[in-house]
């Protein structure tokens, strides 16, 4: 790892550790608490002269991902610090995949609400009482009240995000016996946004994905490719997207035939082509429509990780390129 990748990290983890003290307050809708950045370099015991110029670069790369949001003074020196939404998804997803507490409750967060939206659950008055949110939720078991003030502060800072808003409000203090709740304001609208809708059916195919890859590593490595394909989409990398896809799809069939000692005649080191012809020819596994594309498409994306091949086509990727075969890949990849 590089010494700019470990500030990256640092930074990233400050800036979280800081966040998490934030359950024990009560926010404005989207603000966050501003962290001094003289604390970031007392933390990572750096003399403030002789870095702040490697550290403010590094600070502004991660403002135009929009990770974090930094407060600067009149000539432009930065003074605080404070983590956006994505920031957190990043960092965790990047630095802190063995407990992403924030991804994984924000998900099933969205997914009540999804629910809800879809009217496959409903409360009296469109008002989710607390209790039930904390009886659904898979919290730590901490003090009722600090959960209480976790949800409500994320659900605040989702909104405009991923759920619509002011499409719900917190009832806060209990009185005539009434419990405190989220109330809905807006019954029969939508109440995920798009983004909160991409986010949410993103984190659901996670969980259950490439579960029946043999290889620790293997489903690791996959399961990285899978993650970098979505942040690529975002960058508008469409080469690099299509010649993931079939990465993927070369790799999660090449174990398939391992696990079930599948031989193809006369091919002692079947290649990507060899294996998704059998699986037209042979092997009743998903839509032979879909695996008759893959083997048109995918395997051509495949080769073109030669640049010598993508030069000889002279193919050019766009996104409506891509829409057109990234359907088909997701089915494929859920048969593995």
């Amino acid at each position: 790892m590089s010494n700019q990748t470990n500030l990256e990290e640092l930074i990233l983890e400050f800036c979280y550790l800081n966040f998490l003290e934030n359950y024990k307050y009560r926010f404005q809708e989207g603000i966050n608490t501003k962290i001094p950045i003289s604390n970031l370099y007392t933390m990572m015991s750096l003399d403030e002269d002789s870095n702040s110029k490697k550290i403010h670069y590094l600070i502004e790369n991660l403002e135009r991902e929009t990770y974090l949001i930094a407060e600067r003074d009149a000539y432009k020196n930065i003074k605080y610090l404070s983590m956006t939404i994505e920031g957190i998804i990043y960092y965790e997803n990047k630095y802190h995949k063995d407990n992403q507490e924030f991804i994984n409750l924000i998900t099933e967060i969205l997914d009540i609400f999804k629910k809800i939206e879809e009217e496959i659950i409903s409360f009296p008055n469109y008002e989710i009482p607390f209790s039930e949110l904390l009886n659904t939720l898979h919290l730590k078991k901490v003090d009722e009240n600090i959960n209480r003030k976790k949800i409500h502060w994320i659900i605040t800072f989702i909104q405009g995000i991923f759920i619509r808003k002011k499409i719900c409000g917190y009832i806060g203090v209990p009185f005539f016996g009434q419990e405190d709740c989220f109330k809905f304001y807006c019954p029969n609208h939508p109440i995920l946004t798009k983004s909160g809708k991409k986010f949410l059916n993103y984190q659901l195919n996670l969980r259950n994905l490439f579960q029946n890859v043999s290889d620790d590593y293997g489903r690791e490595l996959v399961m990285e490719e899978y993650k970098d394909i979505y942040r690529l989409i975002d960058l508008k990398k469409w080469k690099d997207v299509a010649i993931k896809m079939g990465g993927i799809l070369d790799y999660l069939t090449y174990d398939f035939f391992l696990q079930n000692n599948i031989i193809i005649p006369n091919k002692k080191n079947p290649n990507f082509g060899d294996r998704l012809l059998h699986i037209q020819q042979k092997i009743l596994l998903g839509d032979p429509n879909d695996w008759f594309k893959a083997d048109n498409i995918l395997r051509k994306y495949r080769n073109f990780i030669h640049l010598q091949e993508l030069v000889n086509r002279n193919y050019i990727f766009d996104k409506k390129t891509i829409d057109l075969i990234f359907p088909i890949f997701e089915k494929l990849i859920l048969l593995f």
